[in-house]
């Protein structure tokens, strides 16, 4: 469990990296078309990296059930979501998108509670309200509605965790570049669909130096992502990785105060303690029960 522990949270600085570059990236470029070319060039990387004979080989070895997971991984983990999750963007505040898109590791906890068998203790509820009431804190929303953005957002959301317990439940037969590659392929010929539909295909023919590199940049730090949050997942529980991640919002909003604004506001402080507590708490219990689950099989 450790290992995966220590890979959740070089995925959760990777992830705040990421979202601190595309802030800055997608304001230069249509955030649809933005992570289209992304999944596109993360495709091609990983194309690259499974062709060895060992995943050449594991790939033969696929059943038709490890063939479906990994195709369905493809449509409601790197494809539907990101048309939802955009759609719904330009339909509501980015604050409002934010604090539903933050409710994933909530989702992942439930679905993984029924579907993979996880344990959810009372203590470590305490830790999920503490990481809840930090996002809520520093997203600073007076008003709440439900509306349609709001819903496809929450639906992006859903998909998000069910690919959370897919690709746990996968892991178990098939490696974690290979799910990796899975995800990013089918969800780009997703993705780009939609962007053909929307009529927007036409602007990655008139792409700028400046975007091609934007592109480029985020396409290497989604690679590292996704490597390291299958390899992560392939190791530790479902609802532990998914709580982990959100740490990202502590490295992105450092990074924001530090070259964007030049401001520590002291909410952010608190947001982030309250974050780092709940985070910590959880952890801290899984390695005990990890702990307490090896000390009664030994006397077993």
């Amino acid at each position: 469990m450790k290992k995966g522990i220590y890979l959740a949270l070089t995925t959760a600085v990777i992830s705040g990296f990421s979202i601190f570059a595309s802030k800055i990236f997608v304001a230069k470029l249509d955030p649809i078309v933005f992570t289209t070319l992304k999944n596109l060039f993360v495709a091609v990387i990983l194309t690259f990296v499974i062709l060895n004979r060992r995943h050449l080989q594991s790939i033969s070895k696929l059943n038709r059930q490890d063939i479906l997971r990994l195709t369905l991984i493809g449509i409601i983990g790197g494809g539907i979501p990101f048309a939802l999750f955009f759609t719904g963007l330009t339909m509501t505040s980015a604050a409002t998108g934010a604090i539903i898109h933050k409710t994933l590791f909530i989702w992942v906890a439930i679905l993984a509670y029924f579907f993979l068998k996880e344990k959810l203790k009372s203590v470590q509820i305490i830790g999920y309200i503490l990481i809840m009431a930090s996002a809520i804190f520093i997203a600073k929303i007076t008003k709440f509605t439900l509306g349609d953005g709001e819903l496809m957002i929450l639906g992006a959301t859903i998909l998000w965790a069910i690919e959370n317990v897919i690709a746990k439940r996968t892991l178990k037969n098939v490696s974690s570049e290979l799910v990796a590659w899975a995800r990013m392929t089918v969800g780009s010929i997703v993705v780009f669909s939609v962007v053909i539909f929307q009529g927007k295909s036409i602007v990655i023919t008139g792409l700028s130096q400046e975007q091609i590199i934007s592109v480029l940049i985020g396409g290497i730090l989604l690679t590292a992502y996704v490597l390291t949050w299958y390899k992560a997942l392939s190791y530790a529980p479902a609802s532990l990785v998914a709580v982990i991640l959100t740490l990202s919002t502590l490295i992105t909003s450092s990074l924001s105060a530090m070259f964007i604004t030049h401001n520590f506001p002291v909410t952010d402080f608190a947001s982030n303690a309250l974050l780092i507590v709940g985070i910590t708490l959880i952890i801290y219990l899984s390695i005990q029960d990890k702990i307490a689950k090896k000390v009664t099989s030994y006397k077993l």
